[in-house]
């Protein structure tokens, strides 16, 4: 009986630890993936250079509107917003 409660501590306790590890929201890379097509907007680089940055980077989990207006205000167009979507 205290092996098989010991064993159930130990699955709970593990699964927390687990759930811990799990991202809640967007990953942490998330908001770096958008400041990163900011500063490539702003240096003018070419769309096609862009979206090859955000393919090979990913999307982020979720936009948020303030990252849109980012974004829109770095001189993106819809297909750029669209691909970080």
């Amino acid at each position: 009986m205290k092996r098989c409660f010991q064993q159930s501590v130990w699955l709970y306790a593990m699964a927390a630890l687990l759930m811990l590890g799990m991202p809640s929201c967007a990953p942490a890379g998330d908001a770096d993936v958008v400041k990163e097509v900011v500063k490539l907007l702003k240096a003018q680089v070419g769309e096609q250079v862009v979206l090859a940055y955000i393919q090979r980077e990913g999307v982020p989990a979720k936009l948020s509107a303030d990252q849109i207006v980012d974004v829109k205000k770095a001189g993106a167009s819809e297909v750029v917003i669209l691909a970080l979507m």
